[in-house]
This record gives C-alpha cells, structure tokens and sequence, in this order.
C-alpha cells in the first residue's frame, strides 16, 4: 500500500535532513572555537537560524508534498536524532552501573 510507504519515506527524509543539521551544527560548533567570543555568539545564532529554517522548510515541502512524503513521519525522523542527544546522558549511566557491576 502507498500510505506505509509515504510515511517510511517520510522517515527517511527527516533522518536525513537530521544528519546534515547535525554535520552543520558541528562545523559551526568547530568555526565559533576559534573566533572571539561575541563574533563566536552571532555565528551561533546565525546556524541556529539556519538549521531551524532547514528543519521548517523540510517540513512545510513535506505538507506540499505529501502525497509522496508524510509529514509526520518527517517530524519524527527529525526529532529521532533529538530525542537521541537527549537520551544519550541515561545511555551512559547505564552502562557505567553494569561496568561497576561487572568489576565486582
């Protein structure tokens, strides 16, 4: 059927647009380290517009497109990564008990 397949593909767009957002966000993460520190703050601010017009722009193509791509499913797959950085924290603590537990 067409519908499962729009939102797979839906997925897969807002994973992809939430990879390249991440590779931008580290290169301008790794261009502000070495400017000065108000120059640094309006370069940040500039690729946080950038990446939030990225993210929007995706998803108001996904609504014109959505015939062929669900909007939800490309919210999910940009929120995906999102939910991951903030996950990653717990991740780790986990795993440092069952090292702890494996020391013992």
């Amino acid at each position: 059927s067409a519908k499962p397949m729009r939102f797979v593909i839906g997925v897969l767009v807002g994973t992809f647009v939430s990879v390249v957002l991440s590779i931008h966000l580290y290169h301008t993460i790794d261009i502000c380290l070495d400017l000065p520190p108000e120059r640094a703050n309006a370069y940040m601010k500039k690729g946080t517009l950038l990446r939030l017009l990225g993210m929007l722009g995706t998803l108001a193509l996904s609504f014109i497109f959505s015939k062929y791509i669900h909007p939800l499913g490309v919210f999910i797959g940009i929120m995906t990564l999102k939910f991951s950085v903030y996950l990653q924290p717990a991740i780790e603590m986990i795993q440092e008990k069952e090292k702890n537990k494996q020391r013992k």
